[in-house]
């Protein structure tokens, strides 16, 4: 039974509350636009970069290509050193010859902006010729820093992501905050493995892919095994068939598969490609060293047994990446889906890059398109439409008008909130 206090309230409510917040489909295009505008006022950002590797560095760059003004601009990341790439695969060989990645450079105009001896080192080399990732590793260096004479950045990471009253908020490790009405999280993936033996000597993918590092820390009594079929695998067994290593064993599920060249750089789903895929096919598959084992395995448990049977002294695993950890949207919601085919996670958030690779069929089965080119292929195609959200269609139209009556209905509970105190 309702009390007088009750009464009074659903009194106010009825004659003023409810006609201030209509159902959102009440409003039309033109009131909905002035909404989005003037929470776009008070944004710190109207765009908010995550991540400085690669996918970071071309949502910046296509930003400022389409109009953004880079001082409306926000770019976060704890290093700027080109991501993953950059700390950790410069020695690694590229599956891209010189012209590919002059292409790629070529692809944005505000990179083309960009003036520095590595880049014309990159313009100057053989076109047909492969090359290591650092031939494009330190010209996105150069980009990188040119880039943030323009954009706001900030070294940091991001802690904790908010969605409230219509904006984005970002808190970081350093107690930084941020809003902006757009954000972009191209914040990378880390190698996976398998925790199926605590007690294994595990060399991260990270170290073993530099052929240097890689050498360093295997000796003549290691027995060494390598989990995976794909390209960085292959290319582990390539590295370590010139190394004085006892014996190197290969547990892998599916025979070596090979890439036709798209202009990406292949990772597993594509299967191997470049100069480790004529090592594949002209050695490890018609001549192996006799130094190489490869078993067949059907899952993790038995590649655990196997690895265990073998005697294995030191494992790497080759077998993919996994999405960098990211903080839930408010406290609640882990970001665990997105759509690949235009990189929406939630309304005005978007993903980038090989945590948010783009999704397509091929030939009844679904890939996910990795690699520098197909990054700047998908960010050209996409930015533009995120930056113009009319183009995104119905399903972008219908989260506008969700973020909308969200917003009202946030506004509501808070007034109830204060009045029931």
């Amino acid at each position: 039974m309702l009390n007088r206090r009750s009464i009074i309230l659903l009194f106010v409510l009825s004659c003023f509350i409810l006609p201030v917040f209509p159902d959102i489909s009440d409003y039309n295009t033109d009131e909905i636009e002035h909404i989005t505008y003037k929470l776009a006022q008070n944004a710190q950002a109207d765009w908010l970069i995550i991540g400085a590797g690669p996918a970071g560095i071309i949502t910046a760059g296509v930003l400022m290509d389409v109009g953004v003004d880079p001082k409306r601009i926000t770019w976060i990341d704890p290093e700027f050193n080109v991501g993953r790439m950059g700390k950790h695969y410069s020695h690694v060989e590229s599956n891209n010859k010189a012209r590919e990645f002059v292409a790629f450079i070529n692809a944005c105009a505000t990179f083309q902006e960009c003036s520095c001896p590595a880049l014309d080192k990159l313009k100057q080399m053989d076109p047909q010729k492969p090359c290591l990732l650092d031939s494009i590793v330190e010209p996105l260096q150069c980009i990188s820093e040119y880039l943030r004479t323009k954009v706001n950045t900030k070294l940091d990471s991001i802690d904790r992501l908010f969605f409230k009253h219509g904006l984005w908020y970002v808190h970081t490790l350093k107690n930084g905050k941020c809003s902006a009405q757009h954000v972009v999280l191209a914040t990378g993936s880390t190698p996976r493995t398998l925790n199926v033996n605590s007690n294994q000597n595990v060399i991260p993918l990270d170290y073993a892919l530099d052929p240097a590092t890689l050498k360093s820390l295997v000796h003549a009594r290691d027995a060494v095994g390598v989990v995976g079929g794909a390209h960085s695998a292959i290319l582990l067994l390539k590295y370590l068939s010139t190394m004085n290593v006892s014996h190197i064993y290969n547990f892998y599920r599916h025979p070596i598969s090979y890439a036709i060249d798209q202009g990406c750089w292949a990772i597993d789903q594509q299967g191997v490609k470049g100069t480790t895929g004529e090592w594949a096919k002209n050695v490890l598959e018609k001549n192996p060293p006799a130094n190489i084992t490869r078993i067949q395995v059907k899952d993790d448990a038995q590649a655990a047994s196997m690895i265990a049977q073998t005697n294995c002294s030191k494992v790497i695993y080759a077998i993919g990446y996994d999405r960098s950890p990211l903080p839930a949207i408010n406290n609640t919601t882990t970001i665990s889906d997105y759509d690949g085919k235009t990189g929406i996670i939630a309304p005005r958030l978007f993903g980038i890059g090989i945590a948010f690779p783009e999704h397509k069929t091929d030939d009844g089965h679904p890939r996910h398109i990795v690699g520098l080119n197909c990054f700047m292929d998908y960010a050209l195609r996409l930015v533009p439409q995120w930056v113009n959200d009319k183009d995104l269609g119905d399903q972008l139209k219908r989260s506008n008008r969700a973020q909308q009556q969200i917003k009202l209905l946030s506004a509501l509970g808070d007034l109830l909130s204060i009045e029931a105190l």
